[in-house]
């Protein structure tokens, strides 16, 4: 029976859970999906167990449940990313490909979400030359706009992050400019800090731009338990 996706070809560059599995969905479709692993250790995955696969002997094997539950139906090429014969290799097999991944979701992320939004008296884009407050947990973090398996593997360390990256308030003052940007926090994501200043500083504002989020996080690495055979 032919599927839908039947004839596409889709370079997967991603790794760990997220975008795996979202490759995963496209070979169930019928798509050739190509994994660009890293040789003598591939993707993270497929070392996170128990439980592992078992041969038909009941022997555990090398390959991670984990892995195996979001790379099903694939084809995987090992290429180390560092040398220049490898980048070409990539690139070769991106211009084969009907279609990169991140760009697909993208498309896809695009078309099917509901932007919730009012633009009253054309307020946006904001321009130059208006007040601006910029508040709440989230306004000078990056660890909100990235999270766990990011840059680090929970997300919650601030000083791993690039310090060449931009937060909301860094970026709405490079695009502002630095004096028309008043920061109050209001809160962090677990207390309140000066809330009353943060409104007061609001009925001063041409404009408030209110940035909630929460804390990072992911799994703990091995925190599956062995599950007894059947």
């Amino acid at each position: 029976m032919r599927k839908i996706l039947d004839g596409v070809r889709v370079l997967d560059l991603t790794r760990v859970l997220a975008g795996p599995w979202a490759t995963q969905n496209l070979a169930d479709f019928g798509a050739e999906v190509i994994k660009v692993e890293r040789p003598g250790h591939g993707d993270d995955t497929r070392k996170w167990g128990p439980p592992f696969l078992c041969d038909r002997e009941g022997r555990e094997t090398a390959d991670a449940a984990y892995y195996l539950a979001c790379n099903r139906g694939k084809k995987s090429v090992t290429l180390d990313l560092k040398h220049a014969e490898a980048q070409e290799i990539v690139r070769k097999l991106a211009g084969d490909a009907d279609n990169l991944v991140a760009r697909a979701l993208a498309r896809r992320a695009v078309r099917e979400s509901l932007v919730l939004l009012k633009n009253d008296n054309n307020l946006l884009p904001l321009t130059k030359g208006r007040k601006v407050l910029v508040t709440g947990p989230a306004a000078d973090s990056l660890m909100s706009l990235n999270n766990g398996w990011s840059y680090v593997w929970q997300g919650d360390r601030a000083n791993l992050y690039p310090k060449d990256r931009p937060t909301i308030l860094s970026a709405l003052r490079a695009k502002l400019g630095e004096s028309n940007v008043a920061y109050v926090p209001g809160a962090a994501l677990e207390k309140e800090i000066n809330i009353t200043e943060a409104v007061n500083a609001a009925r001063d504002a041409d404009i408030a731009v209110v940035c909630l989020g929460e804390g990072a996080y992911a799994e703990t690495p091995g925190n599956l338990t062995r599950s007894p055979r059947v």
